[in-house]
């Protein structure tokens, strides 16, 4: 029998049990604190976390999972969460396995849904989670949302596209449309020659209508990247379109009812009316295709003051007011995968009956009026177009009528046609002589110095084309002038506004005729210019 402790042996064993006592507790509080901060890093993260078990069901989650995707630890108690998308299921399935086969960190891109079905672009991080034996017992998972860095990425690539193509669109613009001037031009000039139910007339006249869709074309093309001269005023965005709705209804079957809300009347911008027609009309012909058994296309006006928080999913547009315009149909609606390349130029859907520009052309001319342009749609559930314009404050500017056309434009005067392309140049000249005009002609601005200094010619008229070697058309203009006080100049160029305006030529004292032009439209401006006091 072992012998009873001493009094002194039972007080060292209470001060050791004291003392580990004393080590439990201290050890407790750190485990404490240490909990409390993981805990606070957990709820901190801005990225959505989740702990898993080995099941799958999600153990815990922080608030910022809660706050983008909706579920509550609550909802989702013994069960998996159903945020992964159809598609991207084989996918995730098979990171898991490759997590846990490997226990290796990973981190992938995919998609993830929220609780109210929108989809989230994310970057998973994910690691395993293992017991006190170095066993797995669960995964914890990283969700870091990148849709707005996507959408940001898309849209710079979208920019790029877009100037790339402005720079094609502007050298095409120039070099096609000085082939197709003679093409159009001697088309028309030999149809004059012809009557109407003559087959070299019909024959001719399909030439001339395929070389004015060519022309088309290249305009389309210039609006989608933003590289055409817009004539912008203060306009009342509801009575302009208040003014279309006629023509919109026969452009529309009579199985389509067009519905137009009433507009509030301080609904102004600062536009382009005949482009802002333009976008209309395009989304009124998209709509109708998509109506294939009729339905209902609504337009509605309406004012909107924009917020950061929007803004921020649109980069192009500043926080404060816009005027809306909301383009809806009831048709067979767009899928989320056309959706991604519905502004793109040259993609349709309407086979070889489309050109793929209608939408690309809507995007570009909106785009150049500072505004954005959104849509909404799912499959079988119609689409909804709305396009933003910065409101302006003010009145509405006065908008230019046509000048009368009294139909004679023929004249005796002395013209001196300046344009290096020399079947642009023997086009002019053959024009302006069938009008009963005098014309000299140089293919360059010194060639044309040379016959005023050298030989005395005495024109009343300069037409000359803007961007030449040498001597642009604005130098020719002073210099002539010098010599020519009373001198008058109609400018002609194929090239883009910005690139004339680069020349110091675009203004609203200039007179410009945009190449390819017809007869009538050169025989008209040279009258215009010439009778101007």
């Amino acid at each position: 029998m072992a012998p009873k402790p001493t009094y002194e042996e039972l007080a060292q064993r209470v001060q050791a049990l004291e003392s580990q006592a004393l080590d439990l507790r201290h050890m407790e509080k750190t485990i404490g604190e240490s909990e409390h901060r993981l805990k606070a890093v957990f709820e901190a993260n801005p990225d959505p976390m989740i702990v898993y078990n080995t099941k799958g069901h999600p153990q815990m989650i922080n608030p910022a999972f809660t706050k983008i995707f909706g579920w509550s630890l609550d909802d989702l108690r013994n069960r998996p969460i159903p945020f992964v998308p159809e598609d991207q299921k084989e996918k995730s399935f098979k990171k898991i396995a490759e997590l846990y086969e490997t226990g290796v960190p990973l981190a992938f891109e995919t998609d993830r849904l929220t609780k109210s079905g929108e989809l989230v672009n994310t970057i998973i991080s994910a690691a395993l989670v293992k017991d006190a034996n170095g066993q797995p017992a669960g995964m914890v998972v990283n969700l870091r949302d990148v849709t707005a860095q996507i959408k940001f990425e898309e849209q710079f690539q979208q920019t790029k596209k877009i100037e790339a193509i402005g720079q094609l669109a502007g050298g095409v613009a120039h070099d096609f449309n000085n082939m197709l001037s003679p093409i159009i031009g001697y088309a028309e000039i030999l149809m004059m020659d012809f009557d109407p139910g003559h087959t070299a007339y019909r024959q001719l006249n399909e030439i001339k209508k395929a070389a004015e869709r060519s022309r088309d074309l290249v305009q389309k093309l210039l609006a989608f990247s933003r590289k055409q001269t817009l004539n912008l005023k203060v306009v009342n965005l509801g009575q302009i379109i208040e003014g279309l709705l006629a023509f919109l209804e026969r452009t529309l079957r009579e199985d389509i009812e067009l519905i137009f809300k009433s507009f509030p009347e301080d609904c102004l911008v600062k536009a382009d009316m005949g482009q802002v027609e333009q976008v209309l009309m395009n989304l009124a012909v998209n709509a109708r295709d998509a109506m294939v058994a009729g339905g209902k296309l609504s337009i509605e006006i309406a004012r909107q003051n924009l917020d950061r928080e929007f803004c921020a999913r649109q980069p192009d547009l500043k926080p404060g007011p816009y005027v809306v315009l909301s383009v809806a149909d009831t048709g067979s609606g767009i899928d989320a995968q056309t959706r991604r390349y519905i502004f793109d130029p040259f993609f349709t859907t309407k086979g070889q009956g489309g050109t793929g520009l209608g939408l690309a052309t809507v995007y570009g001319i909106v785009k150049q009026h500072g505004g954005a342009v959104t849509v909404e749609s799912e499959r079988g559930q119609g689409t909804v177009f709305k396009i933003f314009f910065p409101a302006v404050g003010g009145q509405v500017d006065a908008i230019d009528t046509p000048l009368a056309d009294h139909g004679n434009h023929s004249g005796t005067e002395s013209i001196l046609v300046v344009e290096d392309n020399h079947m642009v140049r023997n086009l002019a000249c053959d024009m302006l002589r069938r009008h009963g005009y005098s014309v000299m002609d140089a293919a360059s601005g010194p060639a044309a110095v040379e016959l005023i200094d050298r030989y005395g010619a005495r024109p009343q008229l300069l037409l000359t084309d803007v961007i030449m070697p040498d001597m642009n058309g604005k130098q020719l203009f002073q210099r002539l002038v010098q010599t020519l006080p009373g001198l008058k100049v109609l400018y002609m160029s194929g090239y883009t506004g910005s690139a004339i305006a680069s020349h110091g030529v675009l203004d609203d004292s200039i007179s410009l005729i945009p190449k390819p032009f017809t007869i009538a439209s050169l025989a008209a401006a040279v009258r215009r210019v010439l009778d101007t006091a």
